[in-house]
């Protein structure tokens, strides 16, 4: 049984992982997905390992009144990666914190996807969502708006992902 660890620690990002959960279970209903999250994802089927609110701060003032909340989820999802080895981390926007999970993982040699909530374009804001999946692995996939692609090599990935969900990147 395929194991995926998702992460969003946003509103927005846990509509989108909430979504692109239930294209994952209609591919293959087998698929154990666990994560953090809120009511979306939740009900989704997604088994929660925290929950996005405890972790989901702004500003300097807030990140320090919760930094042990944070660091504690953090600290569960390391123990999670390395005890139970998912076959793929998927993070969902939520930078800060996903970037530091995904260096985690990418130590483990667990493979992640930077997903990309559709409406991002080629602005200023797809600019730094590039970079920020770099960070995590310079050679991993984002995929942009919609489930994941069929396996196979990276061009085949292209090409069918652009048909179903608009676009992958693979990064050099």
């Amino acid at each position: 049984m395929k194991k995926i660890l998702i992460i969003a620690g946003e509103a927005s990002g846990d509509l989108h992982g909430s979504n692109l959960v239930k294209a994952l279970k209609e591919q293959d209903p087998s698929l154990d997905i666990y994560g953090v999250g809120s009511r979306n994802m939740r009900e989704a089927g997604v088994r929660m390992l925290a929950d996005a609110s405890s972790i989901s701060v702004v500003g300097a003032t807030e990140v320090l009144t919760h930094i042990g909340a944070i660091y504690g989820v953090y600290a569960k999802l390391k123990r999670f990666l390395r005890d139970e080895r998912p076959d793929l981390l998927i993070l969902i926007d939520f930078p800060d914190f996903n970037i530091m999970t995904g260096k985690a993982a990418r130590k483990l040699g667990i493979p992640v996807l930077y997903y990309k909530p559709p409406g991002l374009g080629v602005e200023k804001g797809a600019d730094q969502h590039h970079r920020k999946a770099r960070a995590v692995h310079p050679g991993g996939v984002s995929l942009r708006g919609g489930p994941l692609p069929s396996h196979g090599n990276r061009r085949a990935v292209r090409r069918s992902s652009a048909r179903r969900c608009g676009r992958v990147e693979v990064y050099p």
